[in-house]
């Protein structure tokens, strides 16, 4: 449900708004009222606001002066300036400024919703688009903290009354970030799993991820990506249980099976061979969470001539046998 802020200095424009039905369908929540820019910022500075539909003239502080406020201070909600036919002047002027969408007054129970339908896309589209803008803030060299303090300030305004449901938000964005950061090194899924979970202190948890993730940037060269690399990487969890992977990964590519090796450990740091086992032994895993298969035909499965190969093999990777795994992996974190 996303909360707007309603601000205009005639009360009884408000209060006419307030009784349109959209209130109940829309997925918008009609939540506060400002009479006047200033007393708009006073109530955004509390946060909890997606959307600001604004009038533009008013005493003390205007629409346009408001929308250049809430700019210079990052305020993440987005903003609907409502202006007369004669201000459509200065209503192009709050879309250069920032503003979504104009409304032009007087208010109709239609013009809103229309208002509120454009709205509801483009804050749709700010989320799906945040893991992408925080993963190229890294990619250049943004400061850790102010990132994390960004990141922690829209989640806080999303939920301001509901502190777990916040720190599932920061989590959650921060595992898209790193799905970003696997997208160019995609070894890192087997070789630095992580689980995303935030604690009592949000911006100070997501600072040491940011920096992680930078860091990570730094040791894996992902400034200038090497798409070769991620294309082998592709390559062989398509083909993983491919007798002569090697071979098919030569004629995939049409490079030598020499220049394949040296490239792919160059950029990821293991050998093709220590790859492919860790990521049959994520499979594995799965096959062992997800099936009854039994342990000497999920060894098979995955090109394992012997069980007892493929369960020592199994046991110096996750640090258990598959049948231990099998019975605790539900109820033991360290899986």
């Amino acid at each position: 449900m996303y909360r707007v802020l309603f601000v205009d200095d005639d009360e009884a424009i408000g209060f006419l708004v307030a009784r349109y039905r959209i209130w109940k369908t829309a997925g918008f929540e009609l939540a506060d009222f400002a009479y006047n820019g200033r007393e708009a910022l006073e109530k955004l500075s509390a946060g909890g606001f997606d959307l600001i539909i604004t009038d533009i003239r008013m005493p003390v502080m205007n629409g346009l002066d408001l929308l250049r406020r809430i700019r210079e201070k990052g305020y993440p909600a987005i903003v609907i300036l409502a202006s007369t036919y004669q201000d459509f002047t200065y209503a192009k002027e709050g879309i250069r400024l920032g503003a979504v969408e104009y409304l032009e007054k007087p208010y109709s129970e239609e013009k809103v919703a229309e208002a509120l339908r454009l709205a509801e896309d483009y804050l749709g589209q700010e989320r799906e688009d945040a893991p992408e803008r925080y993963w190229h803030a890294l990619l250049e060299g943004e400061d850790p903290a102010q990132l994390a303090d960004s990141l922690f300030r829209e989640a806080q305004d999303r939920y301001p009354q509901d502190g777990e449901r916040m720190r599932r938000d920061v989590a959650g964005l921060l595992e898209k970030v790193y799905q970003k950061m696997c997208e160019q090194a995609p070894w890192l899924k087997v070789i630095d799993k992580k689980d995303f979970i935030i604690g009592g202190r949000p911006a100070e948890e997501a600072e040491e991820i940011f920096k992680e993730l930078q860091w990570k940037i730094k040791q894996y060269g992902l400034r200038s990506p090497d798409l070769m690399a991620v294309r082998i990487a592709r390559l062989i969890e398509e083909y993983l249980v491919s007798d002569h992977l090697q071979d098919i990964l030569a004629e995939k590519l049409e490079l030598s099976k020499d220049y394949i090796a040296k490239l792919f450990r160059g950029r990821s740091g293991m050998t093709i061979s220590e790859y492919t086992t860790l990521l049959k032994m994520e499979k594995a895993k799965e096959l062992l969470r997800t099936t009854n298969d039994k342990v000497y035909e999920i060894g098979e499965a995955l090109g394992y001539s012997t069980t007892d190969y493929f369960t020592r093999l199994f046991k110096s990777c996750i640090g258990c046998t598959p049948a231990y795994f099998r019975k605790y992996s539900a109820s033991e974190e360290k899986f």
